[in-house]
Protein backbone atom coordinates (compact mmCIF):
# COMPACT_ATOMS: atom_id res chain seq x y z
CA UNK A 1 0.00 0.00 0.00
CA UNK A 2 1.68 3.50 -0.74
CA UNK A 3 1.64 6.38 1.14
CA UNK A 4 -1.20 7.94 -0.46
CA UNK A 5 -3.32 5.61 -0.11
CA UNK A 6 -2.84 4.80 3.65
CA UNK A 7 -3.36 8.73 4.42
CA UNK A 8 -6.81 8.13 2.32
CA UNK A 9 -7.06 5.37 4.76
CA UNK A 10 -6.44 7.20 8.08
CA UNK A 11 -8.76 10.22 6.91
CA UNK A 12 -11.83 8.33 5.09
CA UNK A 13 -12.89 6.61 8.53
CA UNK A 14 -13.38 9.99 10.68
CA UNK A 15 -14.37 11.62 7.74
CA UNK A 16 -17.14 8.78 7.21
CA UNK A 17 -17.84 8.45 11.00
CA UNK A 18 -18.71 12.52 11.54
CA UNK A 19 -20.82 12.76 8.12
CA UNK A 20 -23.19 9.49 9.61
CA UNK A 21 -23.09 11.24 12.42
CA UNK A 22 -24.41 14.58 11.16
CA UNK A 23 -27.05 12.93 8.74
CA UNK A 24 -28.19 11.26 11.79
CA UNK A 25 -28.74 14.29 13.77
CA UNK A 26 -30.37 16.12 10.65
CA UNK A 27 -33.59 17.75 11.17
CA UNK A 28 -35.57 15.85 8.16
CA UNK A 29 -34.29 12.81 10.47
CA UNK A 30 -35.57 14.82 13.98
CA UNK A 31 -38.77 15.80 12.53
CA UNK A 32 -39.43 12.00 12.06
CA UNK A 33 -38.15 10.82 15.41
CA UNK A 34 -40.21 13.56 16.49
CA UNK A 35 -43.75 12.84 15.11
CA UNK A 36 -43.34 8.96 15.31
CA UNK A 37 -42.56 9.65 19.46
CA UNK A 38 -46.09 11.38 19.50
CA UNK A 39 -47.72 8.20 17.77
CA UNK A 40 -45.40 5.91 20.62
CA UNK A 41 -43.32 4.80 18.02
CA UNK A 42 -39.75 4.19 18.74
CA UNK A 43 -38.58 2.68 15.09
CA UNK A 44 -37.30 6.33 13.96
CA UNK A 45 -35.74 6.71 17.17
CA UNK A 46 -34.28 3.46 17.77
CA UNK A 47 -32.44 3.72 14.00
CA UNK A 48 -31.64 7.01 14.57
CA UNK A 49 -29.76 6.23 17.52
CA UNK A 50 -28.26 3.30 16.01
CA UNK A 51 -27.08 4.81 13.70
CA UNK A 52 -25.26 7.66 16.04
CA UNK A 53 -23.75 4.96 17.79
CA UNK A 54 -22.50 3.17 15.34
CA UNK A 55 -20.71 6.39 13.71
CA UNK A 56 -18.59 6.67 16.64
CA UNK A 57 -17.53 3.22 16.65
CA UNK A 58 -16.36 3.48 13.22
CA UNK A 59 -14.65 6.31 14.78
CA UNK A 60 -13.55 4.19 17.59
CA UNK A 61 -12.32 1.89 15.43
CA UNK A 62 -10.36 3.96 13.00
CA UNK A 63 -8.08 5.85 15.76
CA UNK A 64 -8.14 2.07 17.27
CA UNK A 65 -3.83 1.59 16.79
CA UNK A 66 -3.60 5.33 18.24
CA UNK A 67 -5.78 4.05 21.61
CA UNK A 68 -3.84 1.10 21.98
CA UNK A 69 -0.14 2.23 22.11
CA UNK A 70 -2.19 5.10 24.64
CA UNK A 71 -3.45 2.81 26.66
CA UNK A 72 -0.55 0.38 27.13
CA UNK A 73 1.69 3.42 27.85
CA UNK A 74 -0.75 4.50 30.30
CA UNK A 75 -0.51 1.00 31.78
CA UNK A 76 3.22 1.06 32.25
CA UNK A 77 2.74 4.18 34.03
CA UNK A 78 -0.05 3.85 36.63
CA UNK A 79 1.36 0.00 36.72
CA UNK A 80 5.09 0.19 36.85
CA UNK A 81 5.66 -2.87 39.17
CA UNK A 82 3.09 -5.11 36.82
CA UNK A 83 4.47 -7.41 34.29
CA UNK A 84 3.20 -6.57 30.94
CA UNK A 85 0.76 -9.62 30.69
CA UNK A 86 -1.27 -8.51 33.72
CA UNK A 87 -1.12 -4.86 32.28
CA UNK A 88 -2.82 -6.04 29.13
CA UNK A 89 -5.26 -7.83 31.36
CA UNK A 90 -5.98 -4.76 33.07
CA UNK A 91 -6.57 -2.94 29.42
CA UNK A 92 -8.35 -5.63 27.84
CA UNK A 93 -10.90 -5.30 31.14
CA UNK A 94 -11.44 -1.58 30.88
CA UNK A 95 -12.25 -2.12 26.86
CA UNK A 96 -14.59 -4.74 27.72
CA UNK A 97 -16.17 -2.99 30.12
CA UNK A 98 -16.71 0.04 27.81
CA UNK A 99 -18.63 -2.39 25.27
CA UNK A 100 -21.00 -3.72 28.28
CA UNK A 101 -22.09 -0.57 29.59
CA UNK A 102 -22.26 1.25 26.41
CA UNK A 103 -24.58 -1.96 24.90
CA UNK A 104 -26.74 -1.78 27.83
CA UNK A 105 -27.86 1.46 27.77
CA UNK A 106 -29.25 0.62 24.41
CA UNK A 107 -32.29 -0.49 26.61
CA UNK A 108 -32.94 3.27 27.53
CA UNK A 109 -33.73 4.89 23.87
CA UNK A 110 -36.67 2.37 22.89
CA UNK A 111 -38.83 3.55 25.57
CA UNK A 112 -41.06 6.12 23.69
CA UNK A 113 -41.78 7.89 27.14
CA UNK A 114 -37.70 8.81 27.48
CA UNK A 115 -37.73 9.76 23.68
CA UNK A 116 -40.49 11.95 24.70
CA UNK A 117 -38.67 13.64 27.09
CA UNK A 118 -34.93 14.24 25.11
CA UNK A 119 -37.68 15.63 22.36
CA UNK A 120 -39.19 18.15 24.92
CA UNK A 121 -36.03 19.16 26.47
CA UNK A 122 -33.54 20.42 23.74
CA UNK A 123 -30.68 20.78 25.94
CA UNK A 124 -31.07 17.19 26.36
CA UNK A 125 -31.23 16.30 23.26
CA UNK A 126 -27.72 17.28 22.01
CA UNK A 127 -26.48 16.04 25.03
CA UNK A 128 -27.91 12.44 24.24
CA UNK A 129 -26.63 12.90 20.91
CA UNK A 130 -23.23 13.45 22.07
CA UNK A 131 -23.17 10.80 24.82
CA UNK A 132 -24.93 8.11 22.35
CA UNK A 133 -21.63 8.98 19.69
CA UNK A 134 -19.09 8.74 22.44
CA UNK A 135 -20.77 5.61 23.64
CA UNK A 136 -20.07 4.16 20.09
CA UNK A 137 -16.04 5.27 20.27
CA UNK A 138 -15.79 4.18 23.12
CA UNK A 139 -17.12 0.68 22.28
CA UNK A 140 -14.92 1.13 18.84
CA UNK A 141 -11.84 1.61 20.95
CA UNK A 142 -12.97 -1.24 23.15
CA UNK A 143 -13.08 -4.27 19.92
CA UNK A 144 -9.99 -2.38 18.76
CA UNK A 145 -8.19 -3.30 21.85
CA UNK A 146 -9.56 -6.74 22.16
CA UNK A 147 -9.29 -7.71 18.53
CA UNK A 148 -7.30 -5.75 17.35
CA UNK A 149 -7.13 -6.33 13.31
CA UNK A 150 -10.02 -8.04 13.53
CA UNK A 151 -12.30 -5.70 15.31
CA UNK A 152 -14.60 -5.36 12.26
CA UNK A 153 -16.14 -8.64 13.90
CA UNK A 154 -17.00 -6.69 16.75
CA UNK A 155 -18.17 -3.53 14.92
CA UNK A 156 -20.63 -6.27 13.13
CA UNK A 157 -21.63 -8.51 16.60
CA UNK A 158 -22.72 -4.86 18.14
CA UNK A 159 -24.44 -3.65 14.83
CA UNK A 160 -26.26 -7.17 15.38
CA UNK A 161 -27.30 -6.63 18.49
CA UNK A 162 -28.64 -3.16 18.44
CA UNK A 163 -30.91 -4.16 15.44
CA UNK A 164 -31.79 -7.08 17.54
CA UNK A 165 -32.96 -4.51 20.62
CA UNK A 166 -34.69 -2.29 18.19
CA UNK A 167 -37.02 -5.10 16.76
CA UNK A 168 -37.22 -7.55 19.85
CA UNK A 169 -40.24 -8.31 21.64
CA UNK A 170 -39.73 -5.19 23.49
CA UNK A 171 -40.60 -2.90 20.45
CA UNK A 172 -42.76 -4.98 18.06
CA UNK A 173 -45.69 -2.48 19.08
CA UNK A 174 -43.92 0.32 19.06
CA UNK A 175 -43.56 0.40 14.94
CA UNK A 176 -45.93 2.18 13.02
Amino acid sequence: MNESSRRWNRWAWPVLSLALFALSVSSRWFQAAVAADRQGCVNVHGLEYATIVQAGMIFGLAVGPAIIRWARQAARVLMPEADATRRQQRINAVAALSIVLGMLTDIFWVVPQFNVYIDLHRPLLAEADVVLYGMGFFAGAGWAILLERQAWIGWLISLAMALMVIGSVLSTHSWC
